[in-house]
């Protein structure tokens, strides 16, 4: 917010967020981040799937103040919204809660039905959103989009709402780490890390890269680990609940997705100082690319890659300035605070008409540039 706005009276606003998952990866900790940051100004939250181990720890620093459902899929997503009944807002994430929603809450008259869009594509890649697509879009009262390359690649109107991560102390990057963290599927190519840390040659100067993060490509990537003679210094730690941690003490993160629609683990990087090589594709060009020297090499480019990683491994002068640039373009762009003020200030918007606030209220929507 710019000083002297008034933020949003979201004050007792019923809020449900449902992402129809087991899992907990970027939408899941969009979510997370986003219910914790309403529920402090407020609201009064109910988060619906995602696995419920992560999911609880995300959220235990709120205690009981949001309210965490597990479902998983579209039946028992639907069956959650069904018992918990009218919210003032329903915001879903991904298609199968989007269809959730729908079934839920048909008619506009039992409550306003939102949707972050996490996926830079239309409608339709699935059976399912082949099928629900026509009813989804016209039941929607409106459409969030993380970054810019997303609202260009998405179908339907949308306002751009960059995603915000919690401010965090600045990290010690002590430790000659590359980090990779990342889902071990084909979109986020972690082909190229690993190729990029074979090419580099900082196992042989005392570096190594932990890669943290599970898929279906895992098995594959860990036979390419051993064809390119980098098990020794390559190191598969699979999903961790730590990242946090690990990220202060790293050195380096590589992120190497071809397609990320912003790239929350990037940002959360940025938060404690971390200096990051990243694919120059899809989000990171909005979230580090304006950083003057920024680490971006062509995508699937894994020699320019390595040149980076060598290059600031070699010089902690340059790798610690690089880091401090990207902590201030964090706190200025991307803190979690200013996220949860312009997304409060949305649902006011939305809500439009049927919001009993005053006027005054929902023109913060304007006054944080939001349409």
């Amino acid at each position: 917010m710019t000083p002297g706005t008034k933020k949003p009276d979201i004050s007792g606003l019923r809020v449900a967020h449902v992402v129809a998952t087991d899992a907990f990866a970027g939408s899941e900790r969009y979510a997370a981040n986003l219910a914790i940051g309403l529920s402090r100004a407020g609201a009064e939250v109910t988060l619906i799937g995602g696995d419920p181990g992560p999911m609880r720890s995300a959220l235990a620093e709120v205690g009981e103040d949001v309210v965490h459902l597990p479902a998983s899929g579209l039946t028992s997503s639907w069956a959650r919204l069904r018992r918990l009944g009218k919210r003032d807002i329903v915001h879903a994430h991904l298609t199968t809660a989007e269809v959730a929603a729908v079934l839920a809450f048909p008619t506009r008259s039992h409550t306003v039905l939102v949707s972050t869009r996490h996926i830079a594509a239309r409608r339709g890649s699935s059976m399912l959103g082949q099928i629900a697509a026509p009813a989804v879009r016209a039941r929607l009262d409106g459409q969030l989009a993380p970054s810019t390359y997303v609202a260009e690649r998405i179908d339907g109107p949308c306002v751009v709402v960059p995603t915000g991560v919690a401010d965090a102390d600045q990290g010690t990057h002590d430790q000659p780490v590359v980090i990779v963290v990342q889902r071990l599927e084909a979109e986020k190519d972690t082909t190229t890390a690993l190729r990029a840390w074979a090419a580099s040659g900082l196992a042989g100067r005392g570096w190594e890269m932990l890669v943290a993060g599970t898929g279906s490509e895992g098995e594959a990537l860990h036979e390419l680990a051993l064809e390119l003679g980098i098990e020794g210094s390559c190191n598969f730690v699979g999903r961790v609940e730590d990242v946090p941690q690990r990220l202060a003490r790293s050195g380096l993160m590589l992120a190497t997705a071809t397609c990320d629609s912003f790239g929350l683990a990037v940002v959360e990087a940025m938060a404690c100082g971390l200096p990051v090589v990243a694919a120059a594709a899809g989000g990171h060009l909005e979230t580090i690319g304006p950083v003057a020297g920024a680490a971006l090499f062509p995508a699937r480019d894994y020699i320019a890659a390595a040149a980076l990683l060598r290059r600031l491994a070699e010089d902690g002068s340059d790798r610690a300035a690089y880091g401090a640039q990207l902590r201030e373009r964090q706190r200025h762009e991307y803190s979690l605070s200013a996220f949860v003020d312009r997304v409060a200030a949305w649902y006011l918007d939305v809500l439009g008409p049927r919001n009993s606030r005053s006027s005054q209220d929902r023109a913060v929507a304007g006054q944080l540039g939001l349409p």
